[in-house]
């Protein structure tokens, strides 16, 4: 799976965005980075059903069942409440602490 969006990215790096199917669902992909910050922090309640078909490819057993509660595939109400929670964790101000760490 990997090794077909590197495909697809390579093939389309000059481009802004573009779209593929996966698992027979579309799904947008974004390459510059200012659309993705627009999309994942000022518009962010225009954008909670993110999910799409790679997300709906984990219905079974508990790796599963934990990979879909991370921040990244959540939906809905379920991810506008974590990410209010985790919002005050990643501040402009923890971030710069943070850096040393990583």
């Amino acid at each position: 799976m990997n090794d077909l969006i590197l495909d697809d990215y390579v093939k389309f790096r000059n481009e802004d965005m573009f779209g593929v199917y996966l698992m027979g669902k579309p799904m947008l992909s974004i390459n510059n980075l200012d659309i993705a910050k627009d999309i994942l922090v000022k518009d962010f309640n225009h954008f909670v059903d993110r999910e799409g078909a790679f997300a709906q490819a984990l219905e079974g057993g508990q790796t599963d069942a934990i990979w879909k509660e991370q921040l990244t595939s959540l939906s809905g109400e379920a991810w506008k409440d974590a990410r209010s929670a985790f919002s005050p964790i990643f501040t402009s101000g923890k971030m710069k602490g943070m850096v040393r760490f990583i």
